[in-house]
């Protein structure tokens, strides 16, 4: 009779047998029992999940039909065309992103935006004709596994610090960021995250292949992408004991983050001769100029200073900017320090979040306005938000972000959608 003998402390799924010749047809249970308990989780976070990402189409449905209040004269009895609410959310660079699905990279000023995005809406376009309707199908298909993947990051990697309800609460407060409409429209912001959260959620289970394939997607989304080596980095050398002996075959796949933006910069020099088009046009055109960190949020202080009042435009803009970059620097800064820090067991979220950060810095706008689009670029960085999370152990923390930043999503959503210079 073959003994069959489970044993937990070699971990779950694996089986000692006193027969050499067991069957292949065989089936751990525990196996089994771990498999339908992570399918299980995952259902619970989207349970979890949809009645957040509801709420926020129809919320931003509503505002962008209200919206259309400011560009109607009172008392007037001319109505607008559902033609025109349906396309009020193609401004900017969702034009550029469906410029090169339908025409590819046929100006070198294209070549700023990665090619991962355009690609998805170039190969749908069979399904979906319209590469506006396709960006938006795919951008809102990310954002809801966005939400999923990082509800279930921190529910899973914060399972014995964690307050309750911070799972909830960090997707919350992602969503509620002043900029957070932006997952919903022909952006690659939702895109972006979601492959960055799901190469993040591969390293924390040393998933290394897949942490290394989501990392290269991502960094084919956004130049941001190569970020994501850093936590990879630490965490395969962590997992090693930081020993060279412990390197395994698998660590080559962290060359898998280096490789879209290699990808590309040659695909710049065969179309362009330029290896690096994508960054030199940030300069000439879009005038973006490397910069030391701290230059961007000084020069937006300057701007508030010597521009015509801080009620006016330069004014205002300059303050919702400079406000929201220090906001995500200072829950950043509690991470590293205070009752809110993180363990030293999640110091690669901190590592990401603060590259990410430093990352963003480096690249102001020439002019009155350096910070334009740092807020948008800041949705990213969702370290800062599981920090913001915590702190919003405090009710009084909680009302304030819940009323306050969603009042400027509200504000900005309006103005994006009727035209106004939202980045």
């Amino acid at each position: 009779m073959r003994l069959i003998r489970f044993s937990r402390h070699k971990g779950l799924g694996r089986s000692e047998t006193s027969s050499p010749h067991a069957p292949h047809s065989y089936r751990d249970p525990f196996c089994l029992e771990q498999k339908a308990g992570h399918l299980l989780a995952w259902y619970q976070a989207a349970r979890e999940v949809v009645p957040l990402y509801l709420a926020l189409h129809v919320a931003f449905f509503v505002g962008t039909c209200y919206s259309l209040l400011y560009t109607l004269a009172d008392f007037s009895w001319r109505a607008a065309s559902w033609a025109v609410l349906a396309h009020s959310w193609e401004h900017w660079d969702s034009l550029h992103y469906e410029h090169i699905a339908i025409q590819g990279y046929s100006q070198i000023e294209h070549s700023a935006f990665f090619p991962l995005y355009p690609l998805l809406i170039r190969l749908t376009r069979p399904i979906i004709p319209s590469p506006y309707l396709a960006g938006t199908v795919i951008a809102h298909l990310a954002w809801f596994v966005l939400l999923m993947v990082f509800y279930r990051l921190v529910q899973e990697d914060f399972v014995f610090a964690s307050p309750p309800g911070l799972a909830r609460r960090s997707v919350l407060y992602l969503s509620l960021f002043p900029t957070g409409f932006f997952f919903g429209a022909v952006y690659t912001e939702s895109l972006f995250l979601c492959l960055a959260l799901l190469s993040f959620y591969a390293m924390r289970k040393k998933h290394w292949w897949w942490a290394g394939l989501f990392g290269f997607a991502a960094s084919l989304t956004r130049s941001a992408g190569i970020l994501l080596l850093l936590p990879f980095c630490y965490e395969y050398l962590q997992h090693s004991r930081f020993r060279p002996r412990s390197l395994r075959l698998d660590g080559l796949s962290a060359g898998l983050f280096v490789l879209g933006p290699g990808l590309y910069a040659f695909y710049c020099y065969h179309k362009f001769g330029d290896w690096l088009a994508f960054s030199r046009v940030q300069a000439r055109v879009w005038t973006r100029l490397p910069e030391l960190p701290w230059f961007a949020t000084l020069h937006a202080f300057q701007a508030i200073q010597t521009g015509p009042g801080l009620l006016s435009f330069q004014g205002l803009r300059n303050v919702l900017d400079l406000s929201c970059n220090l906001f995500v620097l200072g829950a950043l800064l509690l991470g590293l320090v205070g009752p809110w820090r993180f363990s030293r067991r999640h110091t690669s979220y901190l590592l990401f979040g603060i590259a990410l950060f430093l990352f963003i810095q480096l690249l102001p706008v020439v002019g009155d306005f350096p910070l334009q689009s740092f807020p948008r670029y800041l949705l990213m960085d969702f370290p800062a938000f599981i920090i913001l999370a915590n702190i919003g152990q405090c009710r009084a923390f909680h009302l304030h972000y819940l009323l306050i930043s969603g009042c400027l999503l509200f504000l900005l959503l309006t103005q994006f959608v009727t035209g106004h210079w939202i980045t």
